[in-house]
């Protein structure tokens, strides 16, 4: 397609902050840090107009879950092994080209351009905790914004003077991403879902295909002891479990 751009795949661009000092690291090698970015000026543009389109309500983001296929022909159609949350590559390379904007402007003492930077970040960071509904895009939403706010952090120790400005970036998280059980609906399907289509799949042979794709502990449970209802029971009243235990808040839950 000539409308994708390929992702950069450089060591600035997959900087783990979880590892590095990324803003010091980008800071270090500045004529690098520009030229990354000017090698990505079309996919930045996107991931501005993106993040001004969130910012002003035009646009908004929900996580689209994995619809079931209407019918298993093969192990691979099962629900388990449908692609989930194929949206945050992309998501991710934009918050980080973000980063590195943030990073740039500081450096060449834009602080129009900084902010700016800083809060398409913010809505993107936003847009995803308030729009993810399953569990690893819930993680790797808050990951963003763990992100970004390790930046802030950066920023703030080399610009006390936009202090004022800066702890604008530190408003309140969107609702959902205060509620520890937003995730959980999804997580329920899942796991509901993969127990039907196993009792589907248990016995069946098309041409020898199911029966010979299936592991050794499917094959198993086809022929030993496998009770779907009852199996889907647990699941309900296990999920039912961790839901209530999230409405007093992450630490219950983690409890």
């Amino acid at each position: 397609d000539a409308h994708l751009v390929p992702q950069p795949r450089d060591a600035a661009w997959s900087c783990s902050w979880d590892l590095n000092d990324c803003l010091g690291l980008w800071l270090q090698e500045r004529e690098g840090l520009r030229l990354r970015l000017r090698e990505q000026t079309l996919l930045l543009e996107r991931c501005a107009a993106l993040a001004d389109w969130l910012s002003a309500g035009r646009l908004g983001f929900d996580e689209l879950l994995p619809q079931p296929r209407a019918e298993l022909r093969r192990t691979s159609d099962q629900y388990l092994g449908l692609p989930v949350a194929s949206h945050l590559q992309g998501a991710r390379v934009c918050a980080r080209g973000l980063q590195m904007q943030a990073a740039w402007a500081q450096s060449q003492g834009q602080a129009e351009a900084l902010l700016q930077a800083l809060g398409r970040a913010q809505a993107l960071s936003q847009a995803l905790l308030q729009g993810s509904q399953s569990l690893i895009s819930s993680v790797l939403a808050w990951n963003h914004e763990r992100q970004r706010l390790r930046l802030l952090a950066g920023l703030l120790a080399l610009e006390p003077a936009l202090a004022p400005h800066l702890g604008a970036q530190l408003g309140a998280l969107p609702e959902r991403a205060r509620d520890a059980s937003a995730w959980m609906a999804a997580e329920s399907f899942f796991g509901a879902q993969t127990m039907q289509e196993m009792a589907q799949l248990c016995g069946r042979s098309e041409g020898g295909q199911l029966l010979e794709q299936a592991g050794l502990i499917d094959r198993w449970l086809c022929h030993f002891g496998f009770m779907p209802q009852r199996t889907q029971q647990a699941n309900d009243a296990w999920w039912l479990q961790q839901h209530e235990a999230a409405k007093d808040g992450p630490e219950a839950l983690l409890r």
